[in-house]
């Protein structure tokens, strides 16, 4: 997706998308590139990030867990 972006002319830069410092950093040096160019941040993210049992899981965003699989996933058991 970079390089497509790219060469199609815009400024792309990629980020931590579970970092929240590295992408207010990637906007903050993309709002300073005043060139006229489009713009792109790229935001790499895992499925479920944090809760083990559910990363990567391709269903992970449209699970409905059970109220005690959802106390196991929240580490509250």
């Amino acid at each position: 997706m970079l390089a497509r972006l790219q060469a199609f002319g815009w400024d792309c830069l990629e980020a931590d998308g579970h970092d929240v410092e590295a992408v207010l950093a990637a906007l903050l040096r993309m709002k300073g590139q005043a060139n006229g160019r489009p713009k792109a941040l790229i935001a790499r993210t895992k499925k479920g990030h944090g809760v083990p049992l559910l990363e990567g899981a391709d269903l992970c965003h449209i699970t409905n867990p059970k109220p005690d699989l959802l106390d196991t996933l929240l580490g509250n058991s």
